[in-house]
């Protein structure tokens, strides 16, 4: 009867452990993507983005080392419900992740994915592709770079071993 209790204990404290590592874990948990703060929206009304705290998901397009700063084009796409760029949604605009100091272009490749979130600091008069552009500013306040496959899907995989 012992042994019977005993097995059914452990497997449902292995259940319940298996269960919470499979949890996601979001790379900014206390913040939520709001559908109405892209850089078009930003780009439309400058002055409501000002000092806004935001959460985008983004592909690297270049990193620019300045004097004192580092600019880094980003282009942005809406984030999922686990935080992680949705690559097959239309495109949300670009902007400029502003970085202190020298950032090591080896470790900022374009065309890697990332979950950025800080406020904007300006949105700067400039130009793409030699039409006139607004860059809004993003001051990271915290950088979540994914892995090089996080698009390819979760695998799962559970098992339960028992033996006498």
């Amino acid at each position: 009867m012992d042994t019977t209790r005993n097995l059914k204990a452990f497997l449902a404290t292995t259940l319940a452990l298996s269960l919470a590592a499979c949890a996601a874990t979001l790379p900014v948990p206390q913040l939520q993507p709001q559908p109405d703060s892209s850089p078009y929206h930003a780009m439309a009304s400058p002055e409501d983005f000002i000092g806004r705290e935001v959460l985008w998901g983004a592909m690297l397009i270049e990193t620019r080392n300045l004097a004192e700063r580092t600019e880094i084009e980003m282009l942005a796409f809406p984030l999922d419900a686990r935080q992680q760029p949705r690559v097959e949604a239309s495109d949300q605009g670009r902007f400029l992740l502003i970085l202190p100091g020298y950032a090591e272009s080896a470790d900022w490749q374009a065309g890697r994915f990332f979950t950025l979130h800080g406020r904007i600091d300006a949105v700067r008069e400039g130009s793409l592709r030699g039409e006139p552009y607004l860059w809004p500013e993003l001051r990271a306040q915290s950088v979540y770079l994914w892995p090089r496959d996080f698009r390819a899907g979760r695998r799962w995989s559970f098992s339960v071993g028992y033996s006498r």
